[in-house]
């Protein structure tokens, strides 16, 4: 069950996240990564009290499910860090080209921005299977 809850939320980030600026994008990515902490923790220190207070499975039990859910929401934020590094590689170059390839910019330009849109999904279909294969690593033993 909690490998459909892993894969829903890689999907969900990974085929939702909209184009912005680097910067917003990086910010994102760096509050993710104080969110992972924090939610490792998080569900750490509740495994561990589900554990030992109302004895529903044992403290082994416990740090197994934490180190997977820790993996997991790594993964998650590695799919983001992902998504952002191809959309600010991808605008820079553009913006590179742009600028001090100008003559040549103005030809190729119609066919960069017919293939930019096939580019992503692309990427974001082999991100979405390497997703698939960490989770069920992760999670389908």
């Amino acid at each position: 069950m909690l490998y459909a809850v892993f894969q829903a939320l890689a999907l969900w980030l990974l085929w939702t996240g909209q184009k912005s600026d680097a910067k917003t994008q990086w910010l994102k990515v760096g509050v993710l990564l104080l969110l992972v902490f924090a939610g490792t923790v998080g569900i750490s220190v509740l495994l561990k009290w589900m554990a030992q207070s109302l004895a529903l499975f044992t403290v082994a039990t416990a740090k197994q499910y934490a180190i997977a859910v820790s993996m997991s929401l790594l993964c998650l934020w590695g799919m983001a860090m992902l998504i952002a590094l191809i959309n600010v590689i991808g605008t820079s170059i553009k913006r590179f080209h742009e600028t001090y390839n100008a003559d040549n910019w103005k030809k190729v330009a119609p066919a960069v921005s017919g293939a930019q849109p096939g580019v992503m999904i692309v990427a974001r279909c082999l991100l979405s299977f390497a997703s698939a294969l960490m989770l069920s690593g992760l999670w389908l033993r």
